[in-house]
């Protein structure tokens, strides 16, 4: 028998990771907005709120993910569906979302099942930051990934957001079967 997993369990790490990806900017807005201005040197009251978000944000980020990763790989491998020729939910629920993985190294077959283990075997992760026209510097939902498999490295970088509404989807797929 298999680990008991909830689909709505699995979908609450998917809505959490979608949620972060949306606030960080503004959140670091509203926090600017609020804190005391000094004059002189030294680290800000916006600088220490800045770095101690970050700090959590990617604790967070990774925390989640991992499990969200971890559960839907034992979901795909003690699944026993069958589907039609051609067809896997895992394929429908990639090609929906646009821009989910972009390799910037290596060989990677884009696909939930291929981002899920890159995320668990990573032996480097990273949240990439944006700045817009303001100055406040932002998560902009992706994260850079990098590890080996046997002798050959990989670097790819994950759209969260795209990548946690196409689990939604396939999860969807999967609940309906």
């Amino acid at each position: 028998m298999s680990h008991p997993l909830n689909y709505y369990a699995i979908e609450e790490h998917a809505r959490y990771i979608e949620q972060l990806c949306c606030g960080s900017h503004d959140f670091l807005k509203r926090i600017d907005e609020t804190q005391n201005i000094y004059e002189g040197g030294g680290v800000t009251d916006y600088e220490m709120e800045e770095m101690e978000y970050k700090g959590w944000l990617e604790y967070a980020v990774s925390n989640n993910l991992i499990e969200l990763c971890t559960k839907i790989r034992i979901l795909q491998d003690t699944t026993d569906i069958s589907w039609e020729e051609g067809y896997t939910p895992d394929g429908e629920a990639f090609e929906r979302y646009n821009d989910i993985i972009f390799v910037l190294d290596g060989n990677v077959k884009p696909s939930i099942r291929e981002c899920c283990n890159k995320v668990i075997h990573s032996s480097s992760f990273e949240l990439e930051y944006k700045k817009k026209k303001s100055k406040h510097e932002y998560w902009n939902s992706c994260v850079i990934l990098s590890g080996k498999q046997g002798s050959k490295e990989w670097k790819v970088k994950i759209n969260l957001f795209n990548f946690c509404l196409a689990i939604r989807f396939y999860l969807s797929v999967l609940r309906t079967a």
